[in-house]
């Protein structure tokens, strides 16, 4: 992270908390992916939210028990994915500096004959616009309600000779350059054949922005209150 942090240092404090260092990793880590070519949540508000947040952070530094706690009420806390992904969820519950409210999680996806196509995995309302989020909403005009999408994954670089890639893991674009560049991002593969760093941003933002999610993010606000209508937490 580049931004200066409190008292002047370029450098971030060291957490005694182990906790309360992967809460902070959570936020502050680097974007894998251009803001400008995938819709992600840009690293100048995270280092933004980062640095607003430092009292809040000593805070539970020094006590890190309510964290600790909440924690220990969610399943599967240990295994990595949940893990990050509560990490994430607390931010949006409990960091002042981000302003989220009326926080759901795993909000379902249905299709029009009632069947279940995934879910998304937080919609919440912020009066501050945060780009790459899905929106309902403008800004300067109260509430926003919004979709994040966030996972952790590791991927092996192999050569091209010996990862065998499942073809449904690589995406056509059907533009040479583009296709080139897929099969190098193909080369970074995960614990299965079927994922790799080809596919999984295009299956983490297949959603994104589509007339479903809107009709979600509409369907779970009354409109002009901000109030859940569905799937309260």
């Amino acid at each position: 992270m580049s931004a200066a942090h409190a008292g002047g240092s370029s450098r971030p404090p060291i957490r005694q908390s182990k906790l309360v260092r992967d809460l902070e990793w959570a936020l502050s880590s680097p974007q894998m992916f251009d803001s400008r070519a995938v819709g992600v949540v840009e690293s100048p508000w995270c280092s933004r939210i980062h640095v607003a947040s430092e009292e809040w952070l000593r805070a539970l530094d020094q006590d890190p028990s309510p964290l600790r706690d909440w924690l220990s009420q969610q399943h599967n806390r240990l295994r990595l994915g949940f893990y990050f992904g509560y990490l994430v969820e607390y931010w949006l519950r409990y960091c002042p500096a981000v302003g989220a409210s009326d926080v759901c999680i795993g909000q379902q996806l249905r299709k029009p004959d009632g069947g279940t196509m995934g879910q998304l995995k937080y919609v919440f309302s912020s009066e501050n616009g945060i780009a790459g989020s899905a929106a309902l909403g403008q800004p300067g005009m109260g509430a926003m309600r919004l979709h994040w999408e966030a996972s952790v994954k590791y991927f092996i670089h192999t050569t091209a000779e010996k990862s065998a890639v499942s073809p449904a893991a690589q995406p056509s674009i059907g533009n040479s350059e583009s296709e080139g560049r897929i099969r190098e991002l193909a080369q970074y593969v995960g614990p299965f054949l079927c994922e790799n760093l080809a596919y999984r941003p295009n299956a983490n933002l297949a959603y994104r922005n589509t007339a479903l999610i809107f009709a979600v993010l509409s369907d779970t606000v009354h409109p002009g209150t901000g109030s859940l209508r569905h799937g309260e937490s």
